[in-house]
């Protein structure tokens, strides 16, 4: 009666190493430092790619779309610190031609694969 019971304590101890190990053998988020963007371009459904360091990211946002017109200028921060991973930690900001600047929400950030960023049409590569 003994030795099911340690095959079976054996077995839940070997699946909660392996859930470990797969836990931890996963990659981290795909993360980038607000000072590392080096262009974006923009859809006119407010939808942004901006360039960190040879990867793209898609930054999804809301009420943005008016503002994101050619001669608009981007800046990316970092909330708290530069390190962006998700869309609270961003504080993007728009100014149009005329000097206004904007606060917008950024909902989601997504990085693209080169597959997906190689797909983008030529106008929106950043």
């Amino acid at each position: 009666m003994k030795t099911p019971i340690l095959v079976l304590l054996a077995g839940a101890a070997l699946a909660g190493g392996l859930a470990a190990t797969s836990a931890s053998a996963a990659p981290p988020p795909s993360c980038f430092e607000a000072n590392q963007v080096q262009g974006w371009q923009s859809t006119r459904g407010g939808t942004i790619y901006v360039r960190a360091l040879n990867r793209v990211y898609r930054l999804d946002t809301t009420h943005c779309s008016p503002l994101l017109s050619a001669g608009a200028h981007i800046e990316v921060r970092g909330r708290g610190n530069d390190h962006i991973c998700r869309p609270i930690d961003i504080d993007l900001r728009i100014q149009d031609r005329s000097g206004m600047n904007v606060s917008c929400q950024v909902t989601r950030v997504t990085p693209l694969t080169w597959a997906q960023a190689k797909a983008l049409p030529s106008r929106l590569r950043p």
